[in-house]
């Protein structure tokens, strides 16, 4: 029997909290038969690979564990899909889970699904308190071509709220950037690239945890991992080049709008290096590699407002920027 859905879990030192993670996907038998989920040890250093390890041994026919050296989150996903055997695939990450009964109407849903890419609503879960992210609401629940989607290009695209057709990301042979912070933006444009058809499940399923302690969207997550979304900004940017022929309307308009906020985040990111030398070499760096492009979401022009004036200042002082970035970082 194939599986409905491959679910990949990144599990790196998580032992807190994969147990949560895997549980919120076995609660029922149904569910299990249609689901293959992937608990990809990314060398964790704590008990994550032997708690695994158990979920494949009680439960053969739908847990399958890969063990490997530490690689980064994009290492994971890589991993996972070359050896995914179900219909649909999609992410989890060993601190966050599922709303089970979410997840069992979505397996539902998908076996009778025919569009490339699902997208849905999420949860964002802080302690207590949570919310719903929409998640583009202005996709139908019918199978449409993404050219004629209507997605709003304002919106960004979220790997919580997208499930994509295996064969049709596998067939599109891009890799993901390896040792590597925000590489979920790669997979995110991936799935946008790999996908003709559309259509929309009206549950949110993910539950997204914000607040963990060391989490890469902070300020001292940023300012740390700032060199890392160049290189995915570069890799996005050379990923659209690519693939820019074949793209049309709302499909080529929603993909723009995810190389421009990626380019425009590497900008503000750069600016939050504590060395002031080096940030300013590597923000004209980075300028000069845009600049050798002959791409329209290339220009200055393509970039945030902020952005813009940042660099028609040439990054000068870069103190006055710095902190406005983070001022606007932290107003979200």
């Amino acid at each position: 029997m194939e599986k409905v859905l491959t679910v990949s879990i990144a599990a790196y030192n998580v032992e807190k909290t994969l147990r949560e993670a895997v549980d919120s996907l076995l609660t029922d038998a149904s569910s299990r038969e249609k689901l293959e989920i992937i608990i990809v040890n990314d060398g964790s250093r704590d008990q994550t690979g032997e708690i695994a390890r158990k979920y494949a041994e009680r439960y053969p026919g739908t847990v399958r564990v890969i063990d490997k050296e530490n690689g980064g989150y994009g290492s994971t996903i890589n991993a996972s899909l070359g050896m995914a055997g179900g219909k649909y695939y999609r992410l989890l990450d060993g601190d966050d889970r599922y709303d089970p009964d979410a997840l069992r109407n979505l397996l539902c849903f998908l076996e009778n699904c025919e569009a490339d890419l699902v997208m849905m609503p999420f949860r964002e879960v802080r302690g207590r308190e949570s919310k719903i992210v929409k998640n583009h609401p202005e996709i139908p629940e019918k199978t449409i071509g993404i050219s004629e989607s209507g997605l709003n290009t304002a919106e960004l695209l979220y790997m919580h709220g997208m499930t994509v057709r295996t064969e049709k990301l596998r067939g599109l042979g891009e890799s993901i950037t390896e040792h590597c912070y925000y590489t979920d933006t790669e997979f995110d444009l991936d799935c946008l690239l790999c996908a003709e058809t559309i259509c929309r499940f009206a549950q949110p399923v993910y539950l997204y945890a914000l607040g963990v302690e060391g989490q890469s969207m902070s300020i001292e997550g940023m300012r740390a991992h700032a060199v890392d979304m160049v290189r995915v900004a570069r890799g996005v940017v050379d990923r659209y080049e690519r693939y820019e022929e074949k793209l049309t309307g709302g499909w080529r308009e929603i993909t723009e709008g995810t190389v421009r906020h990626t380019v425009s985040m590497a900008f503000k990111l750069l600016t939050l290096l504590e060395d002031g030398k080096k940030a300013r070499e590597k923000l004209l760096d980075f300028e000069s590699f845009l600049g050798d492009k002959k791409l329209a979401v290339c220009r200055i022009g393509s970039r945030s407002t902020m952005v813009r004036i940042m660099s028609i200042c040439r990054y000068r002082p870069l103190w006055f920027w710095r902190r406005a970035v983070e001022r606007r970082l932290r107003e979200g």
